[in-house]
């Protein structure tokens, strides 16, 4: 299409609106009652996230970071794996939406 025949089309349709005012109340309105109606449906608040640690490091200040992580309420942790193949594992098959990896050498 070229652009002269969508500014001809354009024209046309003010035009149109220009002659029949209750055009623009139809044109206008459901879009905006859809933004507010979905403004308020909408909760972009996460919480619980199903969670698989890798701890290899067991120690304190590992074990302190993944209470932090859970005491948050995004994560909810549902397993500790042995390896990092084993958290890749499970996410790769989407029995999990998060995992945290912990290194040998965290603390």
């Amino acid at each position: 299409m070229k652009s002269s025949g969508a500014l001809a089309i354009l024209q046309k349709e003010f035009m149109h609106m220009a002659r029949d005012p209750s055009t623009i109340l139809f044109a206008l309105l459901p879009p905006i009652f859809q933004v507010i109606a979905f403004g308020f449906a909408i909760d972009t608040d996460v919480r619980n996230l199903s969670t698989i640690v890798c701890n290899q490091d067991g120690r304190q200040a590992s074990r302190a970071l993944i209470d932090q992580f859970e005491n948050t309420g995004t994560f909810q942790i549902k397993e500790y794996a042995h390896s990092s193949e084993a958290l890749f594992r499970a996410l790769v098959e989407g029995r999990y939406m998060v995992g945290l990896h912990i290194p040998p050498d965290f603390s």
